[in-house]
């Protein structure tokens, strides 16, 4: 669902919360209360590996639901930036949906986009190149109006961290990708920029002949 659109699931008991950047929302383990829509900002959804290490499996943006569980949390959320949500109470919408069609349809759409997500990003893991790979997050992130692009001024809010262990690359790798699609924006901009002095030039040599001098000011120079 589009941020905006109206929800069957706003009917159950909801409210509006707010985190700051880098504040726990919840843990992995914790009981599940509620569910989370999100309204603006950004969040991240994390598992932590046996070894202890921290794998990001998702990024919550704005109009995604997250936190759908029927029992303990199985990944821990946490706001990558300052972040404004509307919690939604769990045993209001599990009692909405047993009654509401429309709720429930909504409510499987959010989890079976989530499964899609997750299901493309692992073939995008095991068959896209860094580049490709970093290439798509960036415009995901341009999609959802949280980022200017790979090569945007705008300050990235996501760490460079968080942006390699989502995509399963070291950070070098990732600023190695970043090189990259930063000379392929600056190749397509000299590009584009030939071939508007080149439509130009055209342009003027056409007008030219139209005023029957293909010359132009040098051939009015000569006459002089």
């Amino acid at each position: 669902m589009l941020p905006g659109n109206a929800s069957a699931l706003d009917q159950a008991a909801h409210w509006p919360v707010r985190f700051r950047k880098d504040q726990i929302i919840y843990d992995e383990g914790d009981f599940a209360e509620a569910m989370y829509r999100v309204r603006k900002g950004c969040v991240r959804l994390q598992i932590t590996g046996y070894q202890g290490a921290r794998q990001i499996i998702r990024f919550a943006m704005p109009g995604d639901i997250f936190g759908i569980c029927n029992d303990k949390r199985n990944t821990a959320a946490e706001a990558v930036t300052n972040v404004e949500l509307i919690r939604l109470s769990l045993h209001s919408v599990l009692e909405l949906c047993a009654n509401n069609s429309a709720a429930a349809l909504e409510l499987v759409e959010h989890s079976s986009q989530a499964y899609r997500d997750l299901a493309h990003h692992v073939e995008r893991l095991a068959h896209l190149s860094a580049v490709d790979h970093v290439a798509w997050f960036f415009e995901l992130l341009r999609r959802h109006g949280i980022y200017g692009g790979a090569t945007g001024r705008r300050r990235m809010p996501i760490t460079h961290k968080d942006v390699a262990d989502y995509l399963g690359i070291t950070p070098e790798t990732l600023s190695r990708s970043l090189r990259i699609l930063q000379d392929r924006e600056n190749d397509g901009r000299k590009r584009a920029g030939i071939e508007d002095l080149a439509s130009n030039a055209g342009r003027e040599h056409t007008a030219r002949q139209s005023n029957g001098n293909a010359f132009g000011p040098c051939a009015d120079a000569l006459k002089s």
